[in-house]
């Protein structure tokens, strides 16, 4: 089997044409996402108070994207993050080939409606499919077809922010939940051409109001502790608010689940006539809070928060295309401001409004995801603000410590385990990573002679249950690996050949410190199953072997142990 490395090489030509594809379409998709979307909520009116007309065309859109959804673009529910999880994971990056044009047309109807939804996640589904009908025109194996299918996602999220780094961690830290290399050089690629793209389609613009706030006072380091914590609260309010409105869906609306839709557009409405900040992302509302123009009134704050979470959890709950990204900063900046002003009427000073607002937005985002270097890196990157990186750190640091102490699943593993869709989450790499392969290998190894001729060593494969076979010299070093297929079908040709003429010289093997998981990904990747474990001192010198039988026997074991 071609190492992946060789495969590069062979195609590498074919492979930055398809770089290229995937950045600079992302970087249209979210441009004409973000216009498209713009001019017709501005038409229709969904981005103020809705008048009569304005709810018949807001729920007309609403109800277009939800049976398209339905009948004709199946997987075009939610966010979709979940879905390139899942695709990666279970499918080796294979996505329906619509769906690029399916979510774009089910998330533009979604967004005009004026629902709380926003259209980063729904890009990075754009954009992952987007990469995987690349790899599809172009003939890619599953491999590299995993590969552009998560530079796609990376580039969907760097085009909708204008964040290229924060787009790159999120992939490693969200999407992939490792730092893998042979990913890293291509999404970075990916990721730069779709800023890019995106930079000269919509200009040099950053999501947010850059910031000037600067740290002054040490001793406020405990007052963005706090806030982290109460953040990771609020967290568990939303995700356990998303789940009891789909719980209610479920109960209440599963003849007509269309009507759910129905309320979740009157609720929409009446609400648009407290305050039009509610629709939509509400990107005008947060820079307004970051510039501490918000309102001074604690209720009519607290009130506002309210609205808003109960918009997105009813929102999300109806299975829409949308994305969770801009609600959640949105609830974020609203309580961060709605905590510096109770700390204001208390008496503490001097409190910056604004500075609470941009570390709620950040620790909610850690507190919703679980992804805390994508959230501070994001914030750097849209509100171009370095000055405030010790408070994020310490804020984002304890939303995450509580809130994966509360709950250790984020909103997307929560939802789909609720929809009984069953997500990779970080937890299950662990075992594998904390165990080592010393731990479970075979020590004592029926080994083959390199002296000896074929009939004697078919003579000891036969009588051992094994499919393979360390070839070794006399002085017991590794020479190579012979099954028992090649010996039978040697001896018939030649049975007095030496056993040396025949074994594989070229061994892949491992250490015995490397974790099982590494074993493993040896073991699928070349197609193997026996690995011989050697001295990191001396690659010829045979320790043992492990095979998945091996890794299977010793978890079942220690499981049963624990």
């Amino acid at each position: 089997m071609m190492k992946f490395s060789k495969v590069i090489k062979t195609n590498h030509y074919k492979i930055a044409t398809a770089i290229l594809c995937i950045g600079v379409g992302s970087g249209v998709f979210s441009y004409l996402l973000h216009q498209t979307v713009h001019f017709i909520s501005k038409l229709i009116g969904t981005t103020q108070a809705f008048q009569l007309s304005t709810v018949f065309l807001s729920l007309s859109f609403a109800l277009a994207s939800f049976f398209l959804t339905k009948l004709i673009f199946k997987d075009t529910h939610g966010s979709g993050i979940p879905q390139v999880k899942l695709s990666l994971v279970a499918y080796k990056g294979k996505m329906p080939r619509r769906m690029p044009f399916g979510k774009f047309i089910t998330s533009f109807l979604t967004l005009c409606s004026g629902l709380s939804f926003g259209k980063e996640g729904p890009m990075v589904t754009i954009s992952a499919a987007w990469g995987h009908l690349i790899a599809h025109m172009f003939r890619f194996n599953h491999q590299i077809t995993k590969v552009l299918v998560t530079s796609g996602g990376t580039a969907g999220l760097a085009a909708a922010f204008n964040t290229p780094i924060a787009a790159v961690v999120f992939t490693i830290e969200e999407i992939l939940g490792e730092l893998n290399s042979k990913y890293l050089g291509t999404i970075m690629m990916t990721s730069v051409v779709a800023s890019v793209t995106s930079f000269k389609l919509l200009g040099n613009r950053s999501t947010f109001i850059p910031v000037n706030y600067q740290f002054d006072s040490d001793w406020h380091l405990f007052l963005y502790l706090g806030l982290g914590c109460i953040m990771s609260l609020i967290g568990l309010l939303f995700v356990k608010g998303i789940l009891f409105f789909k719980g209610l869906k479920k109960k209440y609306f599963r003849s007509y689940d269309f009507s759910f839709v129905i309320f979740a557009i009157a609720l929409v409405s009446v609400f648009s006539h407290y305050s039009p900040a509610i629709l939509g992302d509400g990107i005008t509302t947060i820079n307004q809070l970051l510039n501490g123009e918000g309102s001074n009134l604690i209720s009519s704050m607290l009130l506002l928060f309210l609205i808003k979470l109960l918009l997105t959890a009813t929102s999300y709950s109806t299975g829409l295309s949308g994305g969770l990204f801009m609600p959640v900063l949105f609830l974020g900046a609203v309580s961060g401001s709605l905590i510096g002003l109770m700390l204001q009427e208390i008496g503490i000073t001097p409190i910056q409004v604004g500075v609470f607002a941009l570390l709620g937005m950040t620790s909610l985002l850690v507190a919703v995801i679980r992804a805390p270097f994508t959230a501070f890196v994001m914030l750097f990157e849209m509100t171009r603000s370095y000055a405030l990186i010790l408070p994020l750190m310490i804020s984002s640091a304890a939303a995450y410590w509580i809130s994966s102490l509360i709950n250790n699943e984020s909103v997307y593993e929560s939802v789909a385990e609720y929809e009984g869709v069953h997500l990779p989450t970080h937890s299950d790499k662990e075992c594998l990573n904390e165990m080592i392969v010393e731990e479970c290998m075979v020590r004592s190894v029926v080994c083959l002679r390199a002296d000896a001729t074929i009939q004697e060593a078919l003579i000891i494969a036969e009588k051992n249950n094994y499919s393979g076979f360390p070839v070794i010299r006399n002085n017991n070093q590794l020479i190579g690996i012979v099954n028992r297929g090649e010996l039978r079908e040697k001896s018939e040709s030649d049975p007095h050949c030496k056993l040396r003429n025949a074994a594989k010289y070229s061994v892949i093997s491992i250490y015995p410190d490397q974790s099982l998981l590494v074993a493993l990904d040896k073991m699928k990747r070349f197609e193997i199953g026996r690995l011989p474990v050697v001295s990191r001192l001396n690659d010829k010198e045979l320790l043992g072997l492990i095979t998945p039988e091996d890794i299977v026997n010793y978890l079942g074991l220690s499981k049963q142990e624990s």
